[in-house]
């Protein structure tokens, strides 16, 4: 007779939980539960760049004329490179933001 004590189902070795298809199931699906809430978090993050993306639309903001910009940025002593980096990289900046809340988010949850 076994000393070691019982699964949580009364099934098997807890010590061998292989033993046990209760507890097999149940893990997989923690873990299973988990994968889906990291995905449901990921989804939200891309959701939230969708919506920023949709956020200018043409028939708001229509494109400029890029060399009359540039003329009148020159004359101002300012780069249309310059602007169009600085624009850049303050939209890179929010999506990474998004997805480092994602990420960390997805991390918490497969701990």
């Amino acid at each position: 007779m076994s000393t070691f004590p019982k699964c949580k189902h009364g099934i098997g070795d807890a010590n061998n939980l292989t033993e046990c298809k209760e507890c097999q199931l149940d893990d997989l699906q923690a873990e299973l539960d988990k994968l889906k809430a990291s995905h449901d978090r990921q989804e939200e993050a891309l959701r939230k760049i969708d919506n920023w993306a949709k956020a200018y639309p043409l028939e708001v903001f229509p494109e400029p004329d890029f060399k009359k910009v540039a003329e009148v940025l020159k004359a101002a002593g300012i780069s249309l490179d310059a602007v169009s980096a600085s624009n850049m990289r303050h939209v890179i900046k929010g999506v990474k933001g998004i997805a480092e809340q994602a990420l960390k988010e997805a991390e918490k949850i497969g701990e």
